[in-house]
């Protein structure tokens, strides 16, 4: 009778370790990116709203708008969102304010941008007819 042989395996769990640990750290890189993106596009949409409230005020401004909007960035996701611009505008109708800027990069050379506008009609006083 023959004696069997077997196949050595010493050292084929490294291989393999080494083989799916960067696909593992990649997707768990990944799946942070876009934690990232997602929570920096809801700060930007909410600072967009906050500005574009105090714009459509009746005693309202553009730089008013602006001003709250960046106050909003800066105090809730300056680490989050870098490069921001603050644009608004502001006529007899409507006010916008705009937010852009780009998220923190976790994986290397990925440069994600988010801009959101955020846009309504201007508060209007308007008297009173006077019953007939």
């Amino acid at each position: 009778m023959m004696p069997s042989r077997r196949r050595d395996d010493r050292g084929a769990s490294a291989v393999e370790f080494v083989l799916v640990i960067p696909v593992v750290v990649g997707l768990f890189l990944t799946g942070l990116q876009l934690t990232v993106r997602s929570y920096a596009e809801s700060a930007a949409e909410d600072a967009a709203d906050e500005g574009a409230a105090v714009a459509r005020r009746l005693d309202g401004t553009a730089a008013g708008g602006r001003d709250a909007a960046q106050t909003y960035i800066d105090q809730l996701a300056a680490d989050t969102l870098t490069d921001v611009t603050v644009s608004a505008s502001r006529n007899g109708e409507t006010a916008s304010v705009t937010v852009s800027g780009a998220t923190v990069a976790v994986i290397p050379f990925v440069n994600l941008t988010v801009s959101k506008t955020s846009t309504g009609p201007v508060e209007r006083y308007v008297p009173e007819e006077a019953p007939e």
